[in-house]
């Protein structure tokens, strides 16, 4: 086992693991992949795939991708906590099953298999071995050495073997370097140490780029120059050094010096010293540097002394050092004195005076029209320097001349100029909530009177503010910005530098995409966003009414969506300063209208007068507009459709349309059955016209109605028949003394509720009933009695009685009728106690008008029997009025059958039977008098003893005035 490597032993491991899991593999099954080996480069997105078959008989319910594949080890990846946000799965129609899988790291390597289950727990598969993954870095190797003039070639290494097609770009200093270079290797033709700098490669359109290596091309030693010090003119005595410098890769060892005109060296090392000069060192040196790759010589410069002064020279600075802003404009100033006896022919600065140097800077090209010169009375000889540079550095010095050659003169030392700029310094941290400072920054001191001025992203902040320190109170990501600095009216500005203000995550939220139509099966993808610095780098996914989080990462995605899946999503965003979670979004399918259906409330029974409400129910999302038909006629739109009092038309099929903008669905159809009492109530005879004893009759009564009526058949008070139809076989005389009634067995809530008193005049302690009457059926039970203006009853029972009456008693009454289909309450009646003394004035009146009726009655009578006794024309007028009289009388009956009997055989009898009514004002009465009676209906029966006899003919009158608030109680037939 010693010789196996790490790798082989692992899949040997995971060869016996599987070997372990209880699978079952059929002939039928088969995945193929389409790489058995994956080079993927490190924080790229890799996609691997295969292909399965599976047996015909059996139904895929799962498939997924698993890494390493043990007997512990088959977690779906969606599910694998290594693996949140980065994988997703995708299946096209030839059953290529992919796995997408995006910034990959070396962790994700190993080996990928898909894996299915299907409808029967045992018939399982596992495609094995899968595909194994690598995952590489990348790396720039160079040659170990590089010599100038040399053409090396540089690689871009993998540990694992890319795709053939992968290109690549390089970067030198961090800058790319050229699109015609796409291979992983960089030829440099020919190199110079223009080449040298830090290389480094990437593939392209991938972010991963490798670490940069430096190029470093060695040369021999060039640019080699010598400098003296002191540069300023010598004196004999004065100590003088050489300095030898040379550009040259690796820095040049060895230096030699030497002097015209002499054969051999003079000196070795970079620099050469003279301790005290005199006339016998002057002369022109020259240095030679030297390192493994070559050598090369520096130009001669001439060391001499030429000047002599006298202790009578004097030059005195106003400032031996100054501080200068980069562009802008100043002023250095010295006197000067000198000896009586010469005459000064000419002045000028000159800067970094030396041997060979002590040029005007009037003639000095660097400095061309940016020069001045000032003198005043007092000797005073000044410089005035505009734009300055950091190229003006130096030590500008005062140089006199005179009228003897050798007479003349260098302010040495003169005025050292430092050139700055301005540079802006932030704290390295900044969290909102605080209060930094920013200074602005000099290489040397300005003058104590410089102001300051402050911008941020360009514009001016504060006139207040005039120090080179701002001060940032209480700071916010508003705060967050480029900030520099300037010297008041100077056009110098720092260069901008960036404040970022660190602070928590804020205005999270969440994105869905594809942002609508969702369907299931769908691929859904939520993205969290968020503003916080720096940038959030973990993200928590949580469903409403969910515990635990469902995922992490930036985004969160759903391969195949489903109902499940579906409800409110939010993400919670976090970085090192503190943590946020966004408003929920709503995550459901975008579906067309389904499960439509109609609802019927009140469920049960609906009589005509109910309210009655349709409800339609649909799932949809968004949701659904609908429509409400009634068969296929539109009503009107909305999710319900009402009747706040119902009628028999009403009844019908109704339905309702739901739609979307994904589609449109039409309920099934509900019926509305409205239950209403009988209407339109009538008998017909049959045959009809004339009707011969012995003939078979048949009575008919029809009447409109739902649910149908009960028809029973009445004779002399018993019932003969049941049923719509009553047919007498043998028609006979005798049936003149028969009367057969129909009834109409309706059932109704109480109605005409009505409350008469006992007495019309009340006196105090009087006892006083009230009764309660109403129309129902069946009759009315429970009875409640109230009295206006108090809370609750004052009794119970079809009558109130008061024992005692007294004013407390006064008020106005009504009573509640109710049987089982409903109740109705009466109009209210007044009672109240009457004085005793009007009472007997009242007594009196009714007393006295009572014996004028009666005299008039007895007229009245006398005049009719005189009538009677005039002929039968008069006995047939007076049998109208009984009958007249007989069904007024029947009007005020509470009994809801009536019978009229002639005894008379000889006489015609006209019978008119109305519905009872209630009492009208004189307003109803006049109304329903003046229109909306329906159509009188006569029924004739004629008898013939035989073919000779005189023809009697009885007429029954059916009239029914129409009532719009209560339907038709009984029909009436009377046969004689």
């Amino acid at each position: 086992m010693a010789g196996y490597s790490k790798e082989r032993m692992f899949h040997l491991f995971s060869l016996i693991s599987l070997l372990m899991i209880p699978v079952i593999y059929s002939q039928d099954w088969k995945i193929q992949y389409t790489n058995m080996t994956k080079c993927a480069l490190k924080d790229s997105t890799v996609i691997l795939s295969g292909i399965y078959e599976h047996p015909a008989r059996l139904t895929v319910t799962e498939r997924f991708w698993i890494v390493n594949p043990s007997q512990d080890n088959s977690k779906n990846l969606l599910d694998h906590p290594d693996y949140g946000g980065r994988v997703q799965f995708f299946q096209n129609k030839d059953r290529m099953f992919l796995l997408k899988l995006s910034n990959v790291t070396h962790e994700d390597e190993g080996m990928y298999c898909i894996r299915i289950k299907t409808n029967e727990e045992k018939q399982k598969y596992l495609g094995y071995p899968g595909v194994d993954l690598k995952v590489t870095d990348l790396r720039v190797e160079i040659p170990e050495e590089m010599i100038e003039g040399e053409s090396p070639v540089l690689f871009c290494k993998t540990t694992c073997n890319l795709s053939d097609k992968t290109n690549f770009t390089w970067y030198k200093n961090g800058k790319y370097l050229s699109k015609l270079i796409s291979t992983n290797q960089l030829l440099l033709q020919s190199v110079s140490r223009d080449d040298t700098g830090n290389y480094s490669c990437a593939v392209t359109d991938q972010k991963h780029v490798s670490p940069a290596v430096t190029l470093s091309i060695r040369y021999p030693p060039k640019s080699v120059s010598v400098s003296i010090s002191p540069s300023a003119e010598l004196v004999e005595g004065d100590s003088v050094t050489l300095s030898c410098s040379s550009d040259a890769n690796p820095p040049a060892l060895n230096f030699s010096w030497f002097k015209e005109n002499q054969a051999s060296a003079v000196g070795s090392g970079q620099s050469f010293s003279i301790s005290s000069f005199n006339s016998s060192h002057s002369g022109r040196y020259y240095c030679e540097a030297q390192n493994k790759y070559g050598s090369e010589r520096s130009a001669s410069v001439s060391v001499t002394v030429e000047v002599i002064y006298s202790q009578d020279w004097k030059i005195k600075y106003t400032n031996m050092m100054k501080c200068a802003l980069k562009d802008s404009t100043i002023i250095l100033s010295g006197t000067y004195e000198h000896p009586a006896r010469l005459t000064v022919t000419e002045r000028f600065w000159t800067v970094n005076p030396s041997q060979d140097n002590s040029k005007n800077l009037l003639d000095h090209p660097d400095y061309g029209g940016r020069v001045q010169f000032f003198q005043n009375k007092d000797r005073m000889f000044l410089l005035k320097l505009s734009n300055v540079t950091h190229e003006d550095e130096g030590m500008y010095c005062i140089r006199i001349e005179t009228n003897e050659e050798k007479q003349k003169y260098l302010g040495y030392p003169g005025v050292d100029l430092k050139v700055t700029d301005l540079r802006v310094e932030i704290p390295e941290e900044i969290i909102e909530g605080q209060s930094p400072v920013l200074f602005c920054k000099t290489t040397c001191n300005l003058s104590d009177k410089t102001n300051f001025t402050w911008y941020k992203n360009g514009k001016h902040l504060s006139k207040l503010i005039s120090t080179n320190q701002l001060l940032l109170q209480s700071v916010s990501r508003d705060d967050t910005g480029n900030y520099s600095c300037a010297v008041t009216d100077q056009k110098h500005v720092s260069p901008a530098v960036t404040l970022s203000v660190r602070y928590p995550p804020k205005n999270v939220s969440v994105s869905v995409s594809p942002c609508c139509k969702i369907k299931e099966g769908d691929s859904v993808t939520l993205i969290c966003s968020s503003d916080s610095n720096p940038p959030a780098l973990n993200f928590s996914w949580f469903k409403e009414n969910q515990s635990s989080a469902v995922g992490s990462g930036q985004s969160f995605s759903i391969s195949s969506f489903n109902s499940s899946h579906s409800g409110r999503y939010y993400c919670e965003a976090q970085n090192k300063y503190g943590s946020e979670r966004s408003a929920s979004v709503s995550v459901t399918p975008a579906d067309p209208p389904k499960s439509i259906s109609v609802s019927i409330s009140p469920s049960g029974e609906i009589v005509e007068g109910d309210s009655v409400t349709l409800i339609c129910s649909s799932d949809s999302n968004p949701p659904a507009e609908i429509s409400w038909y009634k068969g296929e006629t539109f009503l009107k739109s909305g999710d319900s459709y009402s009747f706040t009092n119902i009628k028999s038309e009403a009844s019908g099929n109704y339905k309702c349309s739901a739609s979307n903008k994904h589609g449109s669905q039409t309920s099934t159809a509900v019926t509305v059955n409205v239950r209403y009492p009988p209407k339109s109530i009538s008998v017909s005879i049959n045959p009809s016209g004339e009707i011969v004893e012995g003939d078979s009759v048949t009575l008919i009564c029809s009447s409109d109605s739902n649910p149908p009526a009960e028809f029973s058949w009445i004779k002399e008070g018993n019932s003969v028949e049941s049923g719509q139809i009553y047919n007498i076989s043998k028609i006979s005389s005798d049936h003149k003394k028969e009367s057969d009634i129909v009834t109409l067995n309706v059932m109704y809530k109480p109605r005409n509720v009505v409350v008469n008193l006992n007495s019309s005049e009340i006196v105090e302690r009087d006892s006083v009933t009230l009764i309660c009457s109403s129309d129902s059926n069946p009759p009315a039970l429970n009875f409640i009695w109230f009295k206006e203006n108090q809370s609750s009853s004052v009794g119970s029972g079809q009558s109130f009685s008061i024992s005692s009456f007294n004013s407390s008693h006064s008020g106005r009454y009504y009573c509640e009728a109710q049987n089982k289909y409903g109740s109705e309450r009466s109009a209210s009646v007044s009672v109240k106690e009457v004085q005793r003394a009007a009472l007997h004035t009242v007594t009196g009146i009714v007393v006295g008008c009572g014996g004028l009726i009666f005299i008039l009655i007895i007229i009245i009578v006398f005049i009719k029997k005189k009538k009677r006794d005039g002929g039968a024309e008069v006995v047939r007028q007076n049998q109208e009025d009984r009958v007249d009289r007989s069904a007024e009388m029947a009007l005020t009956n509470d009994d809801p059958m009536y019978s009229l009997v002639s005894d008379n055989q000889t006489d015609d009898l006209y019978a008119n039977i109305k519905d009872k009514k209630p009492k009208r004002s004189g307003r109803e009465q006049t109304e329903k008098d003046s229109g909306g009676a329906e159509e009188v209906q006569y029924a004739s029966v004629h008898h013939f003893k035989n073919k000779d006899m005189k023809k009697t003919e009885k007429t029954i009158e059916l009239q029914h005035l129409s009532d719009p608030n209560r339907s038709e109680d009984v029909i009436y037939s009377s046969v004689k």
